[in-house]
Parts: C-alpha cells; sequence; structure tokens
C-alpha cells in the first residue's frame, strides 16, 4: 500500500468516531454468531441487571409509565419497566446482529395486513409508512427490506461513529438512509418515484420542526414531516405496528389513514400529525413493554402564555 493509501486508510479508522464504528463492528461480528437461545439469555441478565443494579434512565422510564399508565397500580408499572428493559437490551442486540442475519437469513417475521401495502403502491404516488420504536423495529424493517424494495427510512443523526456503525448496518439489508435533517427533498423523489418511505414519529421534536400534540395525556413536540410530506403529494400513509412474539416477529400493516383535511394547512398539519400519534399511542398500549421509555419524549415543552 502507497503511503498515500496508508494515510487515508488510517485517517477513515482514527478520523472523526472512526474507532468507534470499528469497535462497534467487531462486537458485531463477536455477537452476529451467537444462536437466539444465548441473546434471550444475555437480554435477560443485562435487563435484570439494569432494573435493578444500574439506575441509568430508571427516573424518566417511571415519569414516562406514571404519564401514560396513571391508573396501574405502581408493581404493574414496575413489571412493565423490568420487561422493557429486557426488551430494549434484545432489540440492540438484534440489531448488532442485522449483517449476519442478512447472510443467513432473518428470524421469522409474519407480516400481516400486506394487501394495504399493495393498494398503497397501486395508486402511484408512493407510500409514507408510519411507525415508530416498538418492538424489534430496526430487524422488522431491515428484514422486510428486500420484499417492498426500494424502502428509505428517515433518520435522526447519532454521534460520527456510532452513526456510521447504525447505518453501514441498516445499509446491508438494502435500505435507503434519509437523514431527517433535509429529508424533503429525497423523500419527494423517492414518491415520485412510487418507493416506500418510512417515518418514525415517537420521538421528541424541536419546535422549529414539530407541533404539539397529545400523547397519553400530555403535550408533546412531533415532528411535522410526515403530514406535511403526505398534504404536499397525495402519497399514501398506512401504519405498521412492529412487536414480538414468543415465535418470531410480527409486522401488522394497517388500512390507509384517511387523511383529513382542516380549514387551513396549518390546522391539517397539525391535526394529522395527532392522528398519527394516537394511532402510536394506540399501538404501545396494546405492547407497552416493547416500546423505549427510556426515550425522553417529552423533553421540549410548549413556551409560557404570553
Amino acid at each position: 500500500m502507497r503511503s498515500g493509501d496508508r494515510l487515508a486508510a488510517r485517517a477513515g479508522l482514527f478520523g472523526r468516531g472512526g474507532v468507534v464504528r470499528f469497535v462497534l463492528s467487531l462486537l458485531a461480528a463477536f455477537v452476529g454468531w451467537w444462536p437466539e437461545s444465548l441473546v434471550r439469555l444475555v437480554a435477560r441478565i443485562a435487563g435484570a441487571a439494569w432494573a435493578f443494579l444500574v439506575p441509568y434512565r430508571h427516573g424518566v422510564v417511571n415519569a414516562n409509565l406514571a404519564q401514560a399508565f396513571p391508573e396501574a397500580p405502581p408493581r404493574e408499572r414496575r413489571r412493565i419497566a423490568r420487561a422493557a428493559y429486557v426488551h430494549l437490551v434484545q432489540t440492540l442486540l438484534e440489531f448488532i446482529r442485522i449483517r449476519a442475519y442478512v447472510r443467513r437469513g432473518f428470524p421469522r417475521i409474519d407480516r400481516r395486513g400486506v394487501e394495504h401495502l399493495a393498494e398503497a403502491k397501486a395508486r402511484g404516488k408512493g407510500t409514507l409508512i408510519l411507525s415508530g420504536h416498538l418492538g424489534s423495529f430496526e430487524l422488522v424493517v431491515a428484514g422486510s427490506a428486500e420484499e417492498f424494495a426500494p424502502v428509505s427510512l428517515v433518520v435522526k443523526p447519532f454521534t460520527p461513529g456510532v452513526d456510521a456503525f447504525v447505518n453501514d448496518t441498516r445499509r446491508s439489508a438494502g435500505l435507503k438512509i434519509i437523514p431527517a435533517a433535509g429529508a424533503v427533498r429525497p423523500v419527494l423523489k423517492a414518491l415520485k418515484n412510487n418507493e416506500t418511505v418510512v417515518f418514525v414519529l415517537d420521538q421528541n421534536a424541536t419546535r422549529s420542526i414539530g407541533v404539539f400534540v397529545d400523547f397519553f395525556g400530555k403535550s408533546a413536540c412531533t415532528m411535522t414531516g410526515l403530514a406535511v410530506l403526505a398534504e404536499r403529494t397525495g402519497a399514501t400513509v398506512v401504519g405498521v405496528k412492529p412487536y414480538r412474539e414468543r415465535d418470531g416477529h410480527v409486522a401488522e400493516i394497517s388500512a390507509p389513514i384517511p387523511f383529513e383535511r382542516m380549514q387551513t394547512r396549518a390546522e391539517t398539519v397539525e391535526h394529522m400529525t395527532q392522528r398519527y400519534t394516537e394511532w402510536i399511542e394506540a399501538a404501545i398500549r396494546e405492547h407497552p413493554e416493547q416500546w423505549f421509555w427510556t426515550h425522553k419524549r417529552f423533553r421540549t415543552r410548549p413556551l409560557p402564555p404570553g
């Protein structure tokens, strides 16, 4: 290797986030060889340790569950929290195993309601998929990418090394990646080509890109991009609810969510963002142990009146 090539390779490894990306890739290669039974065992052990020994985000989880299920006794909320810790560890392990799944085959994914995607595709205006961080979301999307290709995923960034590893993993399954910042043009192009674009709408947004809608009885700043693009393009929006079952995973595809126009465009966008958020909340209520309660969903707060 010429000296210039060696320097370029070294810059790629030890440049911004390069070491993190390399270490995560080694970890993924190691975990990729584990049998599924070991993944489940490690998740149970690590999840229990998180619940009882590691206080990371316990306050966030407890506050979120109290907000979402105020009527539930504390014992029930603690049960959901403990199950959620195990689920999150297992979901993380499954994500970093995606490259191995691409090579050897994905676990069973039962896709229910596929006819709704076919109906949306037949309209020829592209398909917008509404989903959230429920179940093993990344695994289900990656495992379905080939069947429904081309599929693009609108994503928020991580720190540089983690972001490179995460998006490399997603691309290994055939997914196209669209960064949330500046997503409008590539999403419009994908929809014009009658492609499928996936939005997750259960994360906190900043005021510049979101509106406040009700989520589990509290105002939550929510990204408006999905509603804006649906209004602008006429693309069909369908919900995909991923969740884990004992013997595999389910991707439950909803009928198209009707687009309802209000008196003004701003009112329409807020109304549809609320509708989409209600859909996600209902999905979480069905499988509360499988959502990421560690997320600071209510971090952005409305400005004080006046």
